[in-house]
């Protein structure tokens, strides 16, 4: 089925008629041992989950979640990467499927895949499944929990795609709001992170005006923490914070100094 390459109305259709059942013959392919069966099993699904309409998605078994954990973590091909990615993106637009995403493992999964590195896409795609998760305090959780997840996330601001910064700084942000005990906010200076917000809010060329804001509101959460910062030049440190009160002088922060990483 998956070579026949079916158009949208046609796996409307199959998925139509019982849609639980095709899922679960999926995720039974999936657990097999066979590692072309669950390619193709994930290629397959990621396909159903695009017209599955928002009611059959919501209700889908954990199973599928952690059968996507697994797939990631087995590597067993670039497409079932990609097809996994895929499901996760389309299928955590929802709470209750972020959760069980988080539940699988998915979050430390994807932190480790964004260490060993990737292409452009891939790694966009991994921003983009780790933003939806991060949607959630579990997830956030899950983030701040891991060695390198701060770290790792803060390492792709500026360095893969504009599409890729902005995903991070949704991130940074969301962990910097809800997530940010004193060791994170620490570990947020430490790592370089501070740094790069600061290089994303005086980009006018890098950055949209969405991510610059995002990246101003981010240093304005606890600018009293970071006004020490080894990675602002010594008269910054004296004007922070108050520099970033009017966002119309974030702009001008200029940065500098080692990036102390962790990972």
């Amino acid at each position: 089925m998956c070579s026949l390459q079916l158009s949208e109305q046609c796996l409307l259709r199959v998925i139509e008629r019982d849609s639980e059942a095709v899922v679960d013959a999926l995720v039974a392919t999936l657990q097999r041992s066979n590692a072309k069966y669950r390619a193709h099993a994930a290629v397959f699904l990621a396909n159903v989950t695009t017209v599955m309409s928002p009611n059959r998605l919501v209700s889908l078994p954990e199973q599928v979640f952690g059968e996507m954990a697994q797939l990631l973590r087995d590597k067993v091909s670039n497409p079932a990467t990609k097809a996994a990615l895929h499901v996760l993106i389309a299928t955590t637009s929802w709470g209750r499927n972020r959760i069980k995403a988080v539940d699988a493992g998915a979050v430390p999964v994807l932190i480790d895949m964004l260490l060993d590195g990737s292409d452009r896409r891939s790694c966009e795609l991994m921003l983009g499944a780790l933003d939806r998760l991060c949607g959630c305090a579990e997830g956030r959780a899950a983030l701040v929990a891991h060695g390198a997840g701060v770290a790792v996330v803060g390492n792709m601001v500026l360095r893969v795609s504009d599409l890729a910064t902005d995903k991070a700084v949704r991130m940074l942000r969301s962990v910097a709001r809800h997530a940010a005990t004193a060791a994170v906010v620490q570990e947020m200076a430490q790592t370089g992170v501070v740094r790069k917000l600061c290089l994303v809010a005086e980009s006018a060329e890098q950055c949209s005006e969405r991510t610059r804001e995002r990246a101003r509101e981010t240093l304005r959460l606890h600018a009293r923490a970071w006004r020490n910062s080894p990675c602002l030049q010594p008269h910054l440190q004296a004007l922070y914070p108050s520099l970033l009160i009017n966002t119309t002088t974030a702009g001008k922060f200029v940065c500098s100094g080692e990036i102390h990483r962790s990972i």
